[in-house]
């Protein structure tokens, strides 16, 4: 048992609330940690086999636990990966018939306060990293290719923003609308409609320092 461990489960309590209950003590733990034996933990938490084991299912749905099997197994502390929370609420826009017109809009702000941000970053390596992205984006004709390519071009643009803003959940509300864009493959075009998408590129250059923009 990790050091930091609290309470023991009351006797009966449902795989819900105990799974209520364990998440926040793996939140209090770092990624890695090993949290205990299957049988450890009965005794500890007082509850059944079928509860902690229904319980663990959803923690490791929530990627906040990993069950190990074999000699070595137990249970050991994880965190979500972001790319599995953008895909996640991705596909749950997309299910939701999400126009490109939404997400054009829903950005726009969301664009404009990130580079407001990250013009305030002092990090001379990332405006220098940016300036290379912008002067790629601006010699690439982006009419001639599928418009997943250009999401990915602004994706890039929009990742390295976020780390000079310091801001994860403006950065997390970005990336997922763009990874909706990037879903679109039913013959929708970006090239007459999505300005505010390219709105970014033009606004990242007082970020950066370039004078580069979009060929469209």
């Amino acid at each position: 048992m990790a050091k930091g461990q609290i309470k023991t489960a009351p006797r009966g309590i449902s795989a819900k609330r105990l799974a209520h209950t364990l998440r926040k003590e793996l939140m209090a733990l770092e990624s890695g940690t090993f949290f205990g034996f299957e049988d450890d933990l009965l005794v500890r938490l007082n509850v059944s086999r079928p509860t902690l084991r229904q319980a663990a299912r959803v923690l490791e749905h929530d990627q906040l636990l990993s069950v190990r099997r074999g000699p070595h197994g137990g249970y050991y502390v994880t965190r979500p990966d972001v790319q599995s929370v953008i895909n996640a609420a991705t596909l749950y826009l997309y299910e939701r018939g999400t126009r490109l017109r939404d997400l054009v809009a829903a950005a726009r702000g969301c664009v404009a306060t990130l580079v407001r941000c990250a013009a305030e970053s002092h990090d001379e390596g990332a405006r220098a990293e940016l300036r290379q992205l912008l002067e790629v984006y601006a010699s690439t004709d982006f009419a001639k290719l599928p418009h997943i390519e250009f999401l990915r071009a602004e994706s890039a643009i929009v990742a390295l923003l976020g780390r000079m803003a310091h801001n994860a959940p403006l950065e997390l509300v970005i990336q997922i609308l763009y990874g909706c864009g990037s879903w679109r493959h039913d013959g929708q075009d970006l090239r007459g409609a999505p300005r505010s998408y390219r709105s970014l590129c033009s606004a990242a250059r007082s970020c950066s320092g370039s004078g580069a923009g979009p060929r469209r």
